[in-house]
């Protein structure tokens, strides 16, 4: 930051006021910064290996008696999973991105793969590629949920989904559920983070409390997996916003503010740095820093205002 003063003042001194601002303007493209955000994403993480496979083990496991479980359970992971449900996709895969068909032998089975992912070969390799005809109707698979419901209950998100039909054929099912989000007064499709796993549950109806987050656009979506395998995920649900509502307080004043690297840079500037740390407690995300410098030189004082963008 360059700050004009007259070279001949004899008494120069800086007067720096430092906001923040919870500002949801379409124009900056990201909520890494929030504070609550970074602990969302731990807790999303929390689920980690190959979420699908695990699912599966949980569903095969789940009527064998308590103590015979874990040895099922870690017989299924160990066991490999050679042909998955699905088709590779067609025209020797013509239509996927270059970046996602390098020239090399990624895997020899489907068991290589993660999650739903498919082992298939084309004319630059074989490589791991989400399958296709997931959603056409298998014997011994369960169907495709539908999110029925996103509700905002004031400390938590509650997602609704549809249960597979009544078929005992298909044996236990399990659920994974999926979120993705942005920041923002508009939804913006392409600004939503990627999937990411938040849930496995055996119900149709889980609540979120580490998602209610005020001023964020929510996505779930949900695919209903048994021993078998799973018809894919659901269409993703319609955007939901949470409310930012009349009692949520803005950011608190940032921490730790430091200038530094005070020099002359010719004979009208005067360059500084000015740094600081994000607010310790903030349920928005913070998406840009109001700057006040005040500037005395003898009888004048001079006033700027600069906005700087938020960045992770």
């Amino acid at each position: 930051m360059k700050c004009r003063a007259r070279p001949s003042s004899a008494s120069f001194r800086w007067y720096i006021v430092l906001q923040s601002t919870a500002v949801f303007a379409a124009a900056v493209a990201t909520d890494a910064t929030a504070t609550t955000d970074a602990a969302t994403a731990d807790a999303i993480t929390a689920l980690v290996g190959d979420p699908v496979r695990d699912a599966r083990c949980f569903a095969k496991c789940y009527r064998h008696v308590s103590a015979e479980q874990p040895k099922c359970y870690s017989g299924c992971l160990n066991k490999r999973w050679i042909n998955k449900p699905g088709k590779c996709p067609v025209g020797d895969l013509d239509s996927v991105a270059s970046l996602d068909r390098p020239c090399l032998e990624q895997c020899s089975s489907d068991d290589f793969c993660h999650a739903e992912y498919k082992c298939c070969r084309h004319s630059c390799g074989i490589t791991c590629q989400p399958p296709v005809g997931l959603a056409d109707h298998r014997p011994g698979l369960p169907n495709v949920p539908k999110i029925v419901a996103v509700s905002d209950y004031g400390k938590a998100l509650a997602v609704e989904w549809s249960a597979p039909s009544m078929d005992t054929s298909i044996g236990h099912v399990t659920y994974l559920v999926q979120e993705r989000h942005h920041v923002g007064v508009e939804y913006v499709p392409e600004r939503m983070t990627t999937w990411a796993i938040v849930a496995r549950t055996d119900r149709t109806r889980e609540q979120f409390r580490q998602l209610h987050l005020p001023g964020r656009w929510f996505q779930f979506r949900v695919a209903a997996i048994n021993e078998n395998g799973t018809s894919g995920y659901s269409p993703p649900s319609e955007q939901f916003f949470v409310d930012i509502g009349p009692n949520v307080d803005p950011p608190g004043p940032p921490q730790d503010l430091m200038v530094s690297s005070l020099k002359w840079t010719n004979k009208e500037y005067q360059q500084c740095v000015l740094s600081w740390k994000p607010p310790t407690k903030s349920v928005l995300p913070v998406r840009k820093y109001k700057v006040f410098i005040s500037v005395h030189d003898g009888p004048h004082v001079y006033h700027k205002r600069n906005v700087v963008p938020a960045v992770s």
